[in-house]
């Protein structure tokens, strides 16, 4: 009788996760004013999203059927919402997944955050753990890349659980004794992510001091 109430248990449970998911899933696809900046330099703006594979869906028109496009072809989407326009790039995670990250700051170091709510497939961030998983809470993750480069680290996250903050920005920032140092002395905690990656790429004295803020959420 236990066994057979634990597995009716364990299937609602999964009808619930699956139920819940597919609700999740709807509302994050909705179509948003979308503009696709190709590696060529072509430029295509209409109404899109973000599939489930990573390509871009474009409708140029409302009679447009519609053309998925592949993200590796592409430099930057920008999404509008509510009037709100944010951009995006796609990235490759060190040892781990491809996915889009709005770009918070590009510069000598650039950064980029990705919310992750409801369900995920696949490797839940510096956790180690893989399949399907639920944040009950809203969590946001960081992750920095040198320059333009296609592979992003994870620096930080909120939220969760992460990686000890001290000990990651200082290995990442380590050319840059004085952030290390603030660092260090709690100066700059993870909750100042953005002005630590502002304060590096403007106050280091490292080659190409200049950065470019493109927003700070």
């Amino acid at each position: 009788m236990n066994s057979q109430k634990h597995l009716f248990n364990n299937k609602t449970f999964l009808f619930s996760s699956l139920l819940f998911f597919f609700f999740a899933l709807t509302a994050n696809s909705q179509k948003q004013i979308c503009k696709i900046y190709f590696d060529d330099g072509t430029v295509l703006s209409g109404t899109g999203k973000i599939r489930m594979d990573n390509s871009i869906k474009l409708k140029l028109n409302e009679n447009d059927k519609g053309t998925d496009y592949d993200p590796l072809i592409i430099d930057r989407i920008e999404l509008e919402t509510d009037g709100i326009s944010q951009v995006y790039k796609y990235k490759k995670e060190v040892d781990g997944f491809h996915k889009w990250l709005k770009v918070l700051i590009e510069g000598k170091v650039s950064l980029y955050k990705y919310d992750m709510s409801g369900f995920n497939f696949g490797t839940i961030p510096g956790s180690g753990f893989s399949g399907m998983g639920m944040a009950s809470t809203p969590v946001t993750y960081y992750y920095v890349a040198r320059g333009e480069d296609f592979e992003v680290s994870i620096i930080t996250s909120l939220g969760n659980i992460s990686k000890n903050f001290k000990k990651t920005a200082s290995d990442y920032f380590k050319d840059c004794p004085v952030l290390v140092e603030k660092v260090n002395a709690k100066e700059f905690k993870k909750d100042d992510i953005f002005q630590v990656v502002k304060f590096y790429n403007t106050k280091c004295e490292t080659e190409n001091a200049t950065s470019v803020i493109k927003a700070e959420n």
